[in-house]
């Protein structure tokens, strides 16, 4: 074991030079090795014992012996020197355990302000509008109840990500099934279901001339390239209606103010299941049909840089685990 020792007749002088020939040697010669042992020579100088430095830091005490050696052999300088059945830090030992310590401060202070950073900076989710909605901000009190240091900004946006050039973090997109994104992972596929409300359903003919009574209420942009009258014309022909026009009725750009629409009255809404669920429970529609499979389904899209938030990864896996079926 190397000796570092200052005996009463060395003068301040010696001392300073040696403390400097020990910074300079020190200074040239941190390596990865020297980086590992830091932790177990620092819980040693701290704790006045290799056994108690070695239950901290989970290890057996003899492995806190060999780190301590391999440092002294690589540093050339006795770190410690025995006093009965305990190890004290020699001069050279404490002044080098203050930088030790000192160092292992700025790098918590470091990850500290890293993590208050990445706490700090927002999941940027975008969704088109009515699935933002009548979907996901119900869902959101649940995620941040579930990780509440979790920053979401929601925006609504019917642009496809892909080609929006903004710099969301996320994205869920309406898409067919058999056009889905190469990149999206599909959360759920949509059902379809004709809703009214019970005042306007009571004021139509019976079953026969129920439908060719019926205004219709399309939301005119269901997806991307997709005709004004897609879903219904889709239903219909489910249905082998083929007495009502599909292009007959009102429009709207979006499907929840075609849902608006059905609750004041205003006509027959082809609900999609996952948005409607709210006006179900509380009476303001009624479905008129059993629900179908809708040719489309939501997909999940990623940013390539969402892959390095940890935050951003999070609301994705947790949004797949709760979407539902």
């Amino acid at each position: 074991m190397h000796i570092f020792s200052v005996s009463q007749s060395t003068s301040s002088s010696d001392i300073f030079l040696t403390r400097f020939s020990f910074s300079k040697r020190l200074a040239m010669k941190v390596t990865a090795r020297i980086l590992s042992s830091l932790p177990y020579f620092e819980a040693v100088g701290r704790l006045g014992g290799v056994s108690q430095a070695a239950m901290e830091l989970c290890v057996t005490p003899g492995a806190v012996s060999q780190q301590i050696r391999k440092l002294e052999g690589q540093l050339d300088t006795a770190l410690f020197r025995r006093s009965g059945q305990r190890l004290v830090l020699s001069e050279a030992g404490r002044a080098f355990l203050l930088s030790v310590q000192g160092g292992f401060t700025e790098i918590e202070r470091g990850c500290t302000q890293l993590q208050a950073l990445n706490h700090a900076v927002p999941v940027r989710l975008r969704a088109t509008p009515s699935f933002a909605y009548k979907y996901l901000i119900p869902k959101l009190a649940l995620f941040h109840e579930q990780y509440p240091d979790i920053a979401v900004e929601t925006h609504a946006d019917t642009s496809l990500h892909l080609e929006s050039g903004r710099p969301y973090d996320l994205a869920i997109d309406y898409c067919l099934l058999e056009q889905a994104p190469n990149s999206g992972r599909l959360l759920f596929e949509e059902k379809l279901v004709p809703v009214a409300s019970p005042h306007y359903f009571a004021q139509l003919p019976d079953q026969e001339a129920f439908w060719r009574s019926a205004a219709l209420l399309h939301d005119g942009e269901p997806w991307q390239h997709a005709s004004r009258d897609a879903e219904w014309a889709f239903w219909l022909q489910r249905h082998c209606i083929s007495e009502v026009s599909a292009s007959s009725g009102h429009y709207f750009n979006r499907s929840d103010m075609a849902l608006a629409a059905a609750v004041a009255g205003l006509g027959v809404a082809l609900a999609r299941q996952s948005l409607v669920q709210e006006e179900l429970v509380q009476g303001s529609l009624i479905t008129l049909a059993k629900p179908i499979p809708a040719p489309c389904g939501y997909y999940l899209l990623e940013a390539g840089r969402a892959a390095t938030k940890p935050h951003a990864l999070a609301l994705a896996s947790w949004l797949q685990e709760t979407a539902i079926a």
